[in-house]
């Protein structure tokens, strides 16, 4: 949807899914740790695919974007607020407090994160390194623009209020109702018109000359 608009598109796939995906593991079916270090392992890449970025001559480094969604949008309100060279984040359906999110969640991936809990302030220190709530704030003054569903079963909505609240200004945020993939995907007719007129806004899409050259 964004590509014949000149927006070039990179993409990789997180640790354990997709082309990396390992038999038997699933990113939150593994224990703490093991979520903890796929995380890891995923921010640290998606600031690597940053400086593949930079180093294409076709592409304008300096406009950088992060389009986040779910999984993609709670990483990447951490990689937006490590990686300066990240011009602004809209993140999708995104969230924080891991704990209320792995403990109301529907996904039955979550579930052994859920028996893990155990004592909540020990396992909220356990995950303090992959806590959207702990970086979030350091995107600003860089733009943030988030987009959450009112009856999202995947992500709670209290989950995306908590990340709105934790981060600086400038930031926005809109609410959809959705009954689709139980709240959780905003119809992509919407979303691509919600995200572009904020890249327009921010002076972070192609003009249409140079899209229709590209």
């Amino acid at each position: 949807l964004l590509c014949p608009l000149g927006v070039a598109i990179v993409g990789i796939d997180a640790q354990l899914h997709g082309d990396r995906k390992v038999e038997g593991r699933k990113i939150l079916s593994g224990g703490v740790d093991s979520t903890t270090a796929a995380f890891s392992q995923t921010i640290i890449d998606n600031m690597r695919a940053v400086d593949y970025i930079q180093s294409r001559e076709d592409l304008d480094g300096e406009r950088i974007v992060l389009l986040g969604v779910s999984m993609g949008g709670i990483m990447g309100s951490i990689v937006a607020a490590l990686d300066p060279r990240i011009k602004a984040a809209c993140l999708v359906v995104a969230g924080g407090d891991l704990v209320t999110m792995f403990a109301r969640t529907a996904i039955g991936d979550a579930d052994e994160m859920r028996a893990a809990i155990g004592d909540i302030g020990q396992f909220r220190a356990s995950l303090a390194i992959i806590e959207p709530l702990n970086f979030v704030g350091h995107i600003s003054p860089r733009p943030l623009y988030m987009v959450n569903g009112r009856t999202d079963q995947i992500v709670p909505p209290e989950c995306g209020e908590a990340l709105f609240a934790a981060a600086g200004e400038p930031k926005s945020i809109v609410w959809y109702e959705s009954d689709n993939m139980m709240g959780h995907i905003p119809p992509l007719d919407v979303l691509l018109k919600q995200v572009t007129e904020f890249l327009k806004s921010q002076n972070l899409m192609p003009e249409p000359a140079a899209a229709a050259g590209n």
